[in-house]
């Protein structure tokens, strides 16, 4: 039997727009982070990190070394991806991967600041598709004696599959 085993990628843009408390804090967390770590590499006075980026192509390594200050945030998601619901309104999906990314800022003004950041879901069965939703399972759970225990996720915008493989069982 073939089972279509897939990854679903979420990307959540932040910004000051964003009134959850969460993000919120991860902005803030962020933010004095980036304003740390750029002062290395911000020797000629940039004002914003694009100029930076443009300007001193080592200063790419900010992405990463700003993510380091939103790691605390995001193991609060016990491994959930935020945002994401099932049908039923429950969040369900997932994580272990993500992928966190600096949009732009000017250093003068937190308000022009703004982050992303993806999140991978685990491998999920991809069991088929009824209309814009997909029908799926974890990939690592073992059916029960009633078969796959399922989920019913509606595609968005900000969802889409990020891999995909087919699998012999």
């Amino acid at each position: 039997m073939q089972q279509k085993v897939i990854r679903i990628s979420y990307t959540k843009r932040i910004n000051s727009s964003n009134t959850a408390l969460w993000d919120q804090h991860v902005l803030n967390s962020s933010w004095q982070e980036l304003l740390m770590q750029a002062q290395f590499y911000n020797q000629q006075q940039h004002t914003t990190f694009r100029q930076l980026v443009q300007q001193v192509p080592s200063a790419e390594k900010l992405h990463f070394l700003v993510s380091t200050s939103v790691v605390g945030y995001l193991r609060q998601l016990n491994g959930i991806v935020p945002d994401v619901y099932s049908k039923r309104g429950v969040p369900f999906l997932p994580f272990n991967d993500f992928k966190f990314e600096i949009i732009d800022a000017d250093f003068a003004d937190k308000n022009t600041f703004e982050i992303q950041v993806t999140f991978y879901s685990d491998p999920l069965i991809w069991h088929e598709t009824i209309g814009d939703t997909l029908l799926l399972s974890p990939a690592a759970e073992p059916p029960t004696k009633d078969g796959a225990l399922t989920q019913l996720l509606q595609l968005q915008p900000s969802i889409e599959i990020y891999s995909y493989k087919t699998v012999t069982t």
